[in-house]
């Protein structure tokens, strides 16, 4: 099992966890990244092996969210937000 970290935009989830990261396990990357896109889609920057961690933290100044966070946000979003466009547009 390899621990990975994803990165978010400065404009994804309103700016909310802009230079924050958060840690996924999976077997490789490629498990990771199907993993996370079944779970939030695209909604996420990059991705990267643990190893780039250290360095990422002291040069960009990165703080952990946890990825339940991002989890329940981005299904609050497409459950609660999404459908009430939809039904205002429609």
């Amino acid at each position: 099992m390899a621990t990975f970290f994803i990165t978010f935009g400065s404009g994804m989830y309103g700016g909310l966890y802009t230079n924050s990261y958060a840690l996924i396990e999976a077997d490789d990357e490629a498990l990771a990244r199907n993993w996370l896109y079944e779970t939030i889609g695209s909604h996420y920057a990059f991705i990267y092996p643990e190893y780039k961690l250290a360095n990422a933290k002291s040069e960009y100044g990165l703080t952990e969210v946890p990825l339940q966070y991002i989890i329940d946000l981005y299904t609050w979003a497409n459950v609660v937000i999404a459908p009430r466009f939809v039904s205002e547009e429609g």
